[in-house]
């Protein structure tokens, strides 16, 4: 059968007294860790602890689980109940080896769910916008079909999805500019209010888009998570911009969002496997 549950959600069977005397910690540090640049705490992964006697036929399709006894050595199965099924066996032992192997699998969780978004962006893509960008940048980007071309220069491309009656707006940026080989987070800053700053203007008079100067940057996953803020304004979230160097240009794929009354996770994940 098909796997069942969400990606963001990883099952642990483990005694109940061996997860809350010496392993539960250490998971949770690992696999709920707090998302980087997102400005609120939201974390990578739901964990769900259940004993070996409640591991029942329902749970067995699950998309993400880990087995933890004393005695098992580390592994990793996949579709072993279900299609699209990860499944990760660990042995504790009170020792370094259990942490390096969590954060083994902490990056297969992680990859696969990236995939997984890729793979359904892929199947919704507006195919002419990909092949613009690519024409004018020299990069390969997946852009939903959701999104409409508001603005087409030479020097930049914007994709925004802002749906009326609902309380949400995504952009995606594209622009380029000389690449010198300086200071790479430095020049990604200044350029970044740059673009954001003459693109993306507010409703009142003097009012832009620029990075929240209090958060610096933080490289996560080849990608730099800030916050933006609207200057003169009241408007804010989380912001994903990834470097590209092609042929001594350095192009910059921007990504954010405003949605203040939902979790940003999924956003930040979608941006992920958009760029």
């Amino acid at each position: 059968p098909g796997s069942t549950g969400s990606n963001s959600e990883i099952i642990f069977v483990v005694d109940d007294s061996s997860w809350d005397i010496f392993i539960e910690k250490d998971v949770r540090n690992i696999f709920s860790g707090e998302i980087p640049g997102i400005g609120k705490e939201e974390s990578f992964f739901k964990v769900i602890q259940i004993n070996n006697s409640e591991f029942n036929s329902l749970l067995k399709t699950h998309k993400n689980i880990v087995f933890i006894s004393n005695d098992t050595v580390f592994k990793i199965s996949n579709d072993v109940w279900a299609k699209n099924q990860t499944v990760g066996y660990i042995g504790y032992r009170n020792d370094g080896f259990f942490i390096d192997n969590c954060n083994v699998l902490f990056e297969v969780f992680y990859d696969n769910e990236l995939f997984a978004l890729r793979r359904k962006l892929s199947q919704e893509t507006n195919l002419s916008y990909s092949k613009i960008v690519q024409e004018t940048f020299g990069i390969e980007i997946i852009i939903p079909s959701e999104y409409s071309l508001s603005i087409d220069s030479s020097d930049f491309k914007l994709f925004s999805y802002n749906p009326p009656k609902k309380e949400i707006i995504k952009h995606i940026l594209f622009a380029s500019t000389p690449y010198r080989d300086n200071n790479l987070i430095d020049s990604i800053i200044m350029n970044t209010n740059r673009i954001t700053s003459k693109i993306l203007k507010g409703a009142s008079k003097d009012s832009y888009v620029i990075l929240e100067p209090d958060f610096y940057p933080e490289l996560y996953n080849e990608s730099y998570r800030a916050l933006w803020k609207l200057h003169n304004g009241f408007m804010g979230g989380p912001i994903i911009i990834k470097p590209y160097v092609v042929d001594n240009q350095l192009i910059l794929a921007i990504a954010l969002v405003f949605s203040p009354q939902s979790s940003k996770r999924g956003y930040v994940k979608e941006f992920e496997a958009i760029l």
